[in-house]
């Protein structure tokens, strides 16, 4: 925990259970003012970056993102968080069913006007036993329930997508249809570094 925010490693279970893929959590509080970054953070910033060296019958993790914002700010684009976040994550066990320790140096990013870099050590251990859910289950569902799904699943298709202009000045046309009316729709690009695209 600092001053301007505070983080830590939760998890939807208490107990490794028998599932071949579990959920846990970094829970990010935010100061008022205070920001941090997606995946493709935009113009600046990075994102949260996370080792789990040290873990045990860990076999895979995997951050879900959370739909983000956009922010500009003395003229740069970004693309993060500015309230508080649960960014949750996929994690699956080598051996299912067995006892899981996770360990996790956590980098991050937060920024108002100055940005300031973050790092935390974290860890949780989900013992073997049947599934129990945790207290921070509801939690973590609630921030999975913002992660974009599938166009199938939103009744969303990408009719076509063109690159065009030069790499100085990129511009990205987008045809999208959709089941529903649009209302105030957002294009949020990734792309190789150093190449971003502003709100549509």
């Amino acid at each position: 925990e600092t001053d301007q925010s505070a983080v830590r490693l939760i998890a939807a279970s208490e107990t490794a259970g028998e599932t071949e893929e579990l959920m846990v959590g970094f829970q990010i509080r935010l100061a008022e003012g205070w920001k941090t970054y997606w995946r493709s953070p935009g113009d600046a910033g990075y994102p949260v970056q996370v080792d789990w060296t040290g873990s045990e019958n860990l076999a895979k993790a995997d951050i879900v993102w959370p739909a983000p914002k956009r922010f500009s700010v003395l003229g740069l684009e970004t693309v993060g968080y500015d309230a508080d976040i649960v960014l949750p994550v996929a994690v699956r066990p080598v051996q299912v069913g067995e006892s899981l320790r996770l360990k996790a140096r956590v980098e991050y990013l937060v920024c108002e006007t100055l940005c300031i870099p973050q790092h935390a050590d974290l860890a949780v251990h989900l013992p073997s036993g049947p599934a129990r859910p945790s207290q921070f289950a509801h939690l973590i569902a609630r921030f999975l329930s913002q992660v974009p799904g599938t166009e199938a699943s939103a009744g969303l298709s990408i009719v076509a997508a063109d690159a065009l202009g030069s790499l100085a000045e990129p511009v990205l046309a987008v045809r999208a249809q959709s089941a529903v009316p649009f209302v105030a729709p957002d294009v949020f690009v990734e792309g190789p570094e150093g190449l971003t695209f502003g709100a549509p």
